[in-house]
């Protein structure tokens, strides 16, 4: 499996936004390193991850007025310098979902430059997304899916929270 990820968007700004994001991929793979060495499992760094973005999905809510609006729910996720970053774009967004599609991963970049393999770069890519599991996690009435991802080989990761269903 081949990973493609080229940056459309070179900016300064938004190129000094995802130098931040790969120094976060480097010691999130650096810590995952030195616990292997350790014989420690990934289960502590999922958990810490987790925590991450049960922080976040709590500073959304807090902004909320309605935290079982979806829309609202989707002016409060990833907006500003965000959205360059990982040069997203909503592919859907109503009552009942918010579908948005990340075209760009610094994580993955970074992880590429530091040799990892594309099984390797899969498992990191999955253990910091549960910073995003959580958020949704957070919201009684919406779910987080995970779609495609790039370091899958695809063009594009998928977030996609959806209202569920009684």
């Amino acid at each position: 499996m081949e990973i493609t990820n080229t940056p459309k968007l070179t900016d300064e700004v938004t190129k000094a936004l995802r130098g931040q994001c790969a120094r976060r991929a480097s010691t999130i793979c650096l810590m995952l390193q030195e616990a292997e060495k350790e014989g420690l499992s990934e289960d502590h760094a999922r958990r810490a991850i987790y925590k991450y973005g049960e922080a976040i999905g709590q500073d959304i809510k807090a902004q909320m007025k309605d935290p079982s609006d979806m829309m609202e729910f989707a002016g409060n996720f990833a907006v500003g310098l965000d959205r360059n970053i990982y040069e997203m774009e909503t592919m859907a967004s109503d009552e009942n979902k918010l579908y948005i599609d990340f075209h760009y991963c610094p994580y993955v970049e970074q992880w590429l430059k530091m040799g990892k393999t594309a099984d390797e770069i899969n498992r990191l890519c999955d253990i910091a997304m549960e910073g995003d599991r959580a958020i949704g996690d957070q919201f009684t009435d919406f779910r987080f899916i995970l779609g495609k991802t790039i370091a899958q080989g695809n063009s594009v990761c998928q977030l996609r929270f959806e209202r569920r269903t009684p």
